[in-house]
């Protein structure tokens, strides 16, 4: 909501597609030792675009950053945030 009305640039990759989901349910599956976890609440953003929401600024995060302990999602909002 804060993109939508002008008030944050979204920094990073594009979300889901459609409506997203706000609380997840679990439910377990004992026959296979896991839990299934979906969404179950409806957020819809205003106005006609209803699919993903893409970057401001496009960030893509690898497997050398995640193992080196990198954020660069976050490296790239603080450095915005100091111009």
């Amino acid at each position: 909501m804060l993109r939508d009305n002008g008030r944050a640039l979204f920094v990073g990759e594009p979300t889901g597609c459609g409506p997203s989901a706000g609380n997840v349910l679990s439910i377990p599956i004992p026959e296979v030792g896991g839990t299934l976890r979906c969404g179950c609440s409806l957020f819809y953003r205003p106005g006609p675009e209803q699919g993903a929401v893409y970057p401001d600024v496009l960030v893509r995060p690898t497997l050398a950053d995640f193992r080196a302990g990198r954020d660069p999602v976050l490296e790239a909002a603080l450095e915005m945030g100091e111009r």
